[in-house]
């Protein structure tokens, strides 16, 4: 039985939506980036950690949109997107 509740392969509507719009956007795309790869250099979470990694992403999506511009924010699945973000984030940094 599959969860009806996906959405383009991602948890929910929420979740894709807040990659999307980042995604969308090479220079908060690359923000995003740089914020998780400042906290890698820092020694603040290990690869291991996409829940951190998911943190820093939330941050800074709370910190660039309105609340109401992406619908119902505890919906979104702060890790799925830390893990998704985390591989590109970390692309030729020393692990």
């Amino acid at each position: 039985m599959t969860n009806v509740d996906t959405y383009e392969g991602w948890t929910n509507r929420e979740t894709w939506a807040v990659a999307l719009w980042i995604n969308n956007d090479r220079e908060w795309q690359e923000s995003v980036h740089e914020a998780i790869r400042a906290e890698w250099t820092a020694g603040h979470f290990s690869a291991d950690q996409p829940h951190r990694v998911g943190e820093i992403v939330q941050q800074n999506v709370e910190d660039t949109l309105d609340r109401d511009d992406i619908g119902i924010m505890w919906r979104v699945d702060w890790s799925e997107i830390g893990a998704a973000f985390l591989t590109d984030a970390l692309e030729g940094v020393d692990a």
